[in-house]
């Protein structure tokens, strides 16, 4: 039996894509987290997603991408992945 696995390359924009944070300022309080690159910023009441996600910094915390199941909103400074047609957590983990 062998071991061998096979790769292919492929652009990152064909296996997910990337969600743009927004301002949340306009929402009321409620029990969604608002995340910016600085971590987590307050609770809303709406979503920009929900499921799992890994969120990655535009500026500052750029190297440093999180993972989050469920749902969140994020501000504009940082992006949200989402329609993954591949495994997430490879993803997350490469």
């Amino acid at each position: 039996m062998s071991n061998d696995i096979e790769w292919k390359m492929v652009k990152l924009g064909d296996v997910i894509r990337i969600g743009n944070g927004r301002d949340y300022k306009h929402l009321k309080s409620g029990d969604i987290p608002v995340y910016g690159t600085g971590g987590y910023m307050c609770s809303v009441n709406d979503y920009l997603y929900d499921g799992d996600t890994v969120y990655i910094g535009r500026k500052g915390t750029i190297d440093e991408p999180q993972f989050h199941s469920g749902k969140i909103w994020t501000v504009d400074t940082l992006f949200y992945t989402h329609s993954f047609n591949q495994n997430i957590y490879f993803m997350f983990f490469a």
